[in-house]
């Protein structure tokens, strides 16, 4: 049974790769996620949070959930040793999970943010196409859904799931919070009434994509 809809804010979801090749930049994009939901509350919105975290062994996908529903006004920061980094990159069942949450919340505003530092590599369930379909389905309900390549040229693997390039971004290592902060003045913006915020060249800038590529 779908859960009731949030009737002010938005439904905010931040999926972040916890893989192994995220561990030199795991307090940084932990730190970045708090600094997100800190620009969010600065706004006074009636927004709930929600972040999953997510990687694969032999066994399959873990998807964790470290914060759920939370109502922005209640937020606990998320500390970098709550889950450790680990594992492959199964991103395309991630992001069907994250989805399917998403769409059983019933929000008719939801903002979501992917952050990760690979391709995908070990999804088991769901494939490129079936993965592209989930996020076309959501953007044909308006919602917002951001990209963020982390010290990673990650425009290739958006434009195949269906990610336009000018909600996706990369930043280099130091500069996740940055980043971040961009996504959040978006969200914000889509939370006001505009219609699909993209990033502008002094995001990208501040960010430190050119050190990272995919000009």
């Amino acid at each position: 049974m779908a859960k009731k809809a949030i009737q002010n804010g938005m439904s905010v979801y931040v999926l972040l790769d916890r893989t192994g090749s995220m561990a030199p930049l795991w307090d940084e994009a932990v730190s970045s996620v708090n600094t997100y939901v800190g620009e969010l509350a600065a706004e006074g919105a009636d927004d709930r949070v929600t972040v999953a975290v997510f990687d694969a062994y032999d066994s399959g996908m873990q998807f964790d959930i470290l914060r759920d529903e939370v109502p922005i006004g209640e937020w606990k920061p998320v500390s970098p040793d709550e889950v450790l980094p680990r594992g492959m990159t199964p991103l395309y069942d991630a992001l069907a999970r994250l989805i399917s949450r998403a769409e059983d919340a019933g929000n008719g505003k939801t903002a979501i943010v992917v952050m990760t530092d690979g391709h995908e590599n070990a999804s088991r369930e769901v494939n490129r196409e079936a993965a592209r379909a989930a996020i076309e389905r959501i953007t044909r309900k308006n919602w917002q859904i951001n990209f963020l390549g982390a010290d990673f040229d990650g425009f290739d693997q958006c434009s195949g799931i269906g990610v336009q390039r000018d909600r996706a971004m990369n930043f280099s290592a130091g500069r996740a919070g940055v980043a971040m902060r961009s996504t959040a003045h978006l969200h914000n913006l889509y939370r006001q009434g505009m219609q699909a915020p993209a990033f502008c060249e002094e995001d990208r800038q501040a960010a430190g994509e050119e050190d990272v590529g995919g000009k």
